[in-house]
């Protein structure tokens, strides 16, 4: 990924919201659509769906809470 963005989303909200929210800020600030996201692995509990188009990945260096979005 050459351009990433690190989003946080908080504790309370549904996973797949936070990156649909992320993706619609990155879109509007970058010009394209993210089409990975990166979150911690204790996070997938969270996820009830993934955004049409987003690859949802794990990845431990990435904080909880936090999704790190970009093109792959």
């Amino acid at each position: 990924m050459k351009t990433g963005m690190m989003w946080y989303g908080g504790a309370a909200r549904e996973l797949g919201e936070v990156i649909a929210d992320g993706a619609t800020y990155y879109r509007n600030k970058y010009g394209s659509r993210p089409n990975v996201a990166f979150v911690h692995p204790d996070e997938l509990k969270r996820l009830k769906f993934a955004p049409e188009g987003i690859s949802v990945q794990v990845n431990t260096m990435v904080q909880k809470n936090y999704v790190w979005m970009g093109v792959k």
